[in-house]
């Protein structure tokens, strides 16, 4: 037996019939109920306003009243939704029941021919209906107000908005979109941007960028420039699948920033980064020459022990240890002012790559040797799955790079005890360098942004560089048709990846 209690009001002015209605839905087994009698109009509008009713079972043929004239009352009285309501009546009347159904009766039933399961399943049809209504209703409501909120916002947003269906037309733009362009909204309406005549470059982006996000239902952003009376401006927009409830997509949103001043800002600190590392780089050069001039002058005294005191020697050796270290740091000078050059190439389109097809494995033992004699104490691990050659069209150097950048980078933030491990996975069609330590992790946080520019993990007890290393390895596996990615979990360590495609032997 269902826990819920109906309530429902009898309103009919026949003692014999309210028992025999209230008489039926007692004998319900599986619902309960909770009745309340009323013999007139009047007495049953005063029900109405004191309970919180689900249900009215009305008698056509009232006193004071009919059944119309009470629904006219009843709905001027309610402020909330209505109650269900069935008709009752004596007759088979069709123009009552037109009558009824007009107001707002949701059934209608004739006395003396209504069953007990007749009244039962019309009394929790007619109460399922209205619930479902007022759903509906509530949603409709919510709806409307989320759909006046962002006219709102777009209304006074700054930055274009724009809504397309899946025809790429434009079923709304606000101010900003119709400032932009000098068009009116009844020019823009039911057009697509081929239609405006927007540029075609721009055009083949756009109708490229809305059919994937139709077809993935995946937000996009895209950057381009376009003309304008002050000269070019440069935008971006990000491009949003809306949904239904079926989760079918209906409609895009594009949101459009003008980010000319931020590209003009990022232009200017390119050009900073490239002219001072130029700069840089040439007393870096010259300072290291001079050291391996004194190392080199320093080692033949040193040779020379038969003519040089116990106390000189000693200063000597001192001062070779001093002069290397010296040579170090400047060493890890060097490779920040290279990472800055490597930037400003990267972000001009002018990093060149120069391939060939050359051993993988080849490639990294040599990396892995070189990076075991610069860390003596260390550990590296290297599991290869073959010593057969494994063919590759690269540049020798710039993988070299960002294998050595991983390398670095996991021995850095990983205890001197722990072992560090570089691996080649051989797939069918790539190849999948990895190189695993047992340090920190990153946080979630941190993965997300792990690939930025100039972004930095914030970890205890280390230096951060200048957060170039790993956007630079992710764009010179990307210009190598690769991919990049990391595996981690705070506590457990990282191990970075990337994957390279194999190179076409001739059959």
């Amino acid at each position: 037996m269902s826990e819920q209690a109906w309530r429902i009001l009898i309103v009919d002015d026949t003692s014999s019939d309210r028992q025999l209605f209230r008489h039926y839905l007692k004998r319900d087994p599986e619902t309960h109920y909770q009745i309340y009698d009323a013999v007139n109009g009047a007495q049953g509008l005063a029900l109405c306003a004191e309970q919180q009713l689900d249900c009215i079972l009305l008698d056509h043929h009232l006193p004071d009243m009919d059944g119309v004239m009470f629904m006219q009352a009843l709905q001027s009285q309610m402020v909330h939704h209505l109650p269900a309501v069935i008709f009752l009546t004596g007759s088979g009347n069709e123009e009552i029941a037109v009558k009824a159904m007009k107001v707002g009766a949701l059934d209608y039933l004739i006395k003396g021919k209504t069953t007990p399961e007749h009244l039962r399943s019309s009394v929790i049809n007619a109460i399922r209906t209205v619930g479902l209504q007022q759903h509906v209703e509530e949603q409709e409501f919510e709806v409307a107000q989320q759909h006046q909120a962002f006219r709102m916002v777009a209304e006074n947003a700054p930055d274009i908005i724009a809504r397309f269906d899946p025809a790429f037309h434009h079923i709304y733009v606000n101010p900003a979109m119709l400032r932009a362009t000098g068009l009116a909204f009844k020019e823009v309406i039911g057009k697509s941007n081929r239609e405006l005549q927007m540029p075609e470059e721009n055009t083949v982006l756009w109708e490229r960028a809305l059919g994937e996000t139709f077809a993935s239902k995946k937000e996009k952003i895209i950057e381009y420039t376009f003309p304008s009376p002050a000269g070019m401006r440069y935008y971006e927009s990000h491009l949003v699948p809306e949904l239904n409830t079926h989760g079918d997509i209906i409609s895009v949103l594009g949101v459009t920033r003008d980010i000319t001043e931020k590209k003009e800002l990022d232009q200017r600190k390119d050009t900073f980064i490239s002219m001072i590392s130029h700069e840089l780089r040439t007393p870096l050069t010259a300072a290291k020459a001079n050291l391996q001039l004194v190392q080199r002058r320093l080692h033949k005294l040193q040779h020379n022990e038969m003519t040089l005191s116990t106390n000189t020697a000693q200063s000597l050796t001192e001062t070779a240890s001093l002069i290397q270290r010296a040579t170090r740091q400047l060493d890890i000078q060097n490779r920040l002012v290279q990472d800055l050059l490597d930037v400003s190439r990267i972000q001009n389109q002018k990093l060149e790559l120069d391939c060939q097809l050359l051993d993988l494995v080849k490639l990294v033992r040599e990396t892995v040797e070189d990076q075991r004699a610069l860390a003596s104490q260390r550990t590296i691990n290297l599991h290869i799955p073959t010593d057969a050659p494994i063919m590759v069209m690269i540049d020798h150097v710039r993988i070299g790079q960002v294998l050595q950048n991983y390398l670095t980078n996991a021995l850095k933030y990983s205890d001197t005890s722990k072992t560090v491990t570089v691996g080649i996975d051989l797939e069918e069609d790539h190849v999948r360098i990895w190189v695993q330590d047992h340090g920190q992790g990153l946080q979630q946080d941190d993965l997300e942004h792990i690939w930025e520019r100039f972004f930095q993990v914030t970890q205890p007890n280390f230096n951060a560089g200048l957060g170039l290393g790993l956007y630079i390895c992710q764009t010179l596996i990307h210009l190598h048709n690769g991919t990049v990615g990391v595996t981690s979990h705070p506590g457990t360590g990282s191990t970075f990846w990337f994957t390279l495609p194999l190179a076409a032997m001739p059959a």
